[in-house]
């Protein structure tokens, strides 16, 4: 809008018609729109049907939300025998995929994601569930590997490598040889490092049985870099 009027002869083109939705979709765009003070007038239209009827849900929760979704693909599955690859959900942001996900996996109905990832496949996720899995198993050297030294925390590949070596040269741990780290020759720089994280994973440890997990969602979202 602002373009008009900072150009002289400005040729506006509308865009106005859909080829995707139906005629009672744009006719609810259309009145959205035109609530908005400040536009340039248009009104879209299409060629299609009229197509079935908006239906309105309110929800409380983003849980409540995707609860709701997954009943209702549950429902028309039995009813109608359609099957997995008949439904699509359509979300704004990536941040709500998660609501729908959880509730999909609850009734064992499989999905693929578009154009975004998977909740709980993306980087920071695999980060919380490895500091868990470390917590309730200090073997599980997967997660130690990933988790040692992120966020960053000063305990670098060759020290990673060190550890590694002297797991094997032992026939200890990873998570053995980083308690008993003032025995191995780390430099006193790198051993407050690794002294600071075993603290860490054994307060989180101490807390398992008096800790509800929502607890623990909030207690990891940011973990200390020390």
């Amino acid at each position: 809008m602002q373009f008009q009027k900072d150009y002289d002869e400005v040729k506006v083109v509308k865009l106005e018609q859909n080829y995707r939705s139906t005629q009672t979709i744009i006719n609810a765009a259309n009145d959205v729109i035109s609530k908005n003070k400040a536009q340039i007038p248009k009104v879209l239209f299409t060629e299609n049907a009229e197509g079935e009827k908006i239906r309105i849900v309110k929800t409380m929760s983003d849980n409540e939300e995707g609860k709701f979704v997954a009943d209702s693909i549950q429902e028309q599955k039995l009813r109608n025998h359609f099957l997995n690859k008949d439904f699509a959900i359509l979300y704004r942001t990536n941040a709500q995929s998660r609501a729908f996900e959880e509730a999909l996996r609850r009734m064992a109905i499989p999905y693929t994601m578009y154009g975004g990832v998977s909740f709980y496949q993306r980087k920071e996720i695999k980060d919380l569930v490895a500091y868990l899995r470390l917590i309730i198993n200090t073997r599980d050297e997967e997660a130690l590997k990933r988790i040692i030294n992120y966020p960053v925390r000063g305990i670098g590949k060759t020290t990673i490598d060190k550890i590694i070596l002297l797991a094997n040269t032992h026939n200890k741990t990873m998570w053995e040889v980083l308690v008993d780290a003032a025995q191995y020759g780390f430099r006193s720089g790198t051993l407050e490092v690794i002294n600071n994280f075993v603290t860490m994973i054994r307060s989180f440890t101490s807390m398992l049985e008096n800790i509800t997990p929502m607890k623990w969602r909030f207690m990891l979202v940011k973990i200390p870099t020390w």
